[in-house]
């Protein structure tokens, strides 16, 4: 079951498919109505064109580079912001920092004692993320007494306070340099927390109460900067991967897309295939113009994009209805919504050579969406990663990841690698264990 979006809201969504259908190739085009309708990239793309962004994966020791007086001041800053959620973890924040904190201040320098210290961080987190983990153990975060503090302090704080401090570590005037860094950082966090050679250490902050704060700053970490904040965000490295994908003639089969395609179309990826029911409960979460992009009597229909090197004309020529599926929505209330598929045939606007089509299946997603075959790959994003992994009564999507082929594997817009089968079990693993504390998808922002 998908949740569809300008971003998808974290709530839970029931279905139940009546007589699903799937369609492979493409049928017979159809006549064009007698009043077709042509929109541009701002009619439909605007907030992605505004809010998206595109990271590269930065090594962390690379920050190196930008230990200077801005990222002293820019630390400092920060600090006095929240100088208040921060006080439980002062005394690892001047041992990190080699400063004093006086007064909800941070005094600190640009001095040889910081430079060292910071730069071993960042090479443990490069190359030893289990000598970082022994890092925060032995400065106090491997604590029950800590532990049983969080509990008691206001939950939201105790998020803040933890990717807080991973947030210093990479403070910088520039707002994009900065999440860059967080956001490939996250990326690292998450591959050693579930990966397989690694799974043990996650496991172990998992299961024993002591370590549970340094759990949370993993999760806490991951969430903001992969789901909370980076949700609507591509890593370059998927990106430039898909586009390998669909050179070689694979379609990309994107669960719970919405009409996050913009990325797609500028990068080159031009064979899709999308699967979300693109529920009609919450449209401030919806990219602009999501209904028309679905919309029937609209063949003819045209989209026009203008790229840096590309112009891209999308025709509507398709569009079929087979039955209906039920949906409770967020309100409590269930409503019937139109299965549907529709097909944009994707040319090049100078040439008129067709390079691909983008077809939409409006329905929820199944257990037999996620078989694998050469001609396909799948993709989706980090919010919904979660949802396809979690057993939660109150979250789950009804998949169950134990049920993937050996062979899985499926690309996350936000990582840049492929998740496989058996970080999908780790992270249900992971959901079902004792360990309370933000799930991985959910309160975006």
């Amino acid at each position: 079951m998908l949740l569809a979006r300008l971003g998808r809201a974290p709530v839970m969504v029931l279905g139940m498919m009546l007589g699903v259908l799937s369609f492979s190739g493409c049928s017979q085009e159809q006549k064009p109505c007698k009043n077709p309708e042509t929109k541009n990239a701002n009619d439909l793309f605007e907030r992605w064109i505004l809010r998206q962004k595109v990271f590269k994966d930065l090594t962390t020791e690379s920050m190196n580079q930008h230990i200077n007086e801005g990222y002293i001041t820019a630390v400092k800053a920060m600090y006095r912001e929240q100088a208040k959620i921060f006080e439980p973890m002062n005394d690892l924040i001047e041992s990190i920092f080699a400063g004093e904190i006086k007064n909800g201040e941070l005094h600190i320098t640009l001095n040889d004692g910081l430079k060292r210290n910071v730069s071993f961080l960042y090479n443990l987190l490069d190359h030893d993320i289990a000598g970082f983990v022994d890092f925060l153990r032995h400065h106090g975060l491997e604590s029950n007494e800590l532990n049983k503090r969080d509990k008691e302090a206001d939950y939201h704080d105790v998020i803040r306070q933890y990717y807080g401090i991973i947030q210093l570590l990479f403070a910088n005037p520039d707002t994009f340099v900065e999440s860059e860094y967080l956001f490939s950082l996250s990326n690292r966090l998450f591959e050693f927390f579930y990966g397989p050679k690694t799974w043990v250490h996650g496991q172990k902050m998992l299961s024993e109460h002591a370590m549970y704060p340094v759990a949370r700053v993993f999760y806490a970490t991951i969430w903001r900067f992969l789901s909370g904040l980076g949700w609507r965000d591509w890593n370059k490295t998927c990106l430039d991967a898909l586009k390998k994908e669909c050179d070689a003639g694979k379609k990309i089969i994107y669960i719970a897309s919405g009409n996050d395609l913009y990325q797609l179309f500028k990068h080159g990826i031009y064979n899709i295939e999308s699967i979300d029911p693109l529920l009609p409960s919450q449209p401030k979460f919806y990219a602009d113009g999501w209904s028309w992009i679905i919309r029937d009597n609209g063949i003819g229909d045209k989209i026009e994009l203008k790229f840096e090197h590309t112009e891209l004309e999308l025709r509507r020529v398709e569009f079929r209805t087979y039955g209906t599926f039920r949906a409770k929505l967020h309100t409590g209330l269930e409503e019937d919504v139109q299965k549907s598929m529709t097909r944009w045939a994707i040319y090049d606007k100078k040439s008129g050579k067709q390079l691909g089509n983008w077809v939409i299946n409006r329905r929820f997603v199944t257990q037999d969406d996620f078989i694998m075959d050469n001609k396909k790959v799948l993709l989706l994003s980090f919010n919904e990663l979660y949802f396809v992994t979690s057993t939660n009564p109150s979250k789950t999507w009804g998949i169950d990841p134990d049920k993937f082929p050996n062979d899985f594997r499926i690309y996350v817009k936000q990582l840049r690698a492929q998740v496989t089968k058996e970080i999908a079990q780790h992270m249900k693993l992971a959901d079902e264990s004792e360990f309370s504390f933000i799930a991985l998808g959910s309160q975006i922002n």
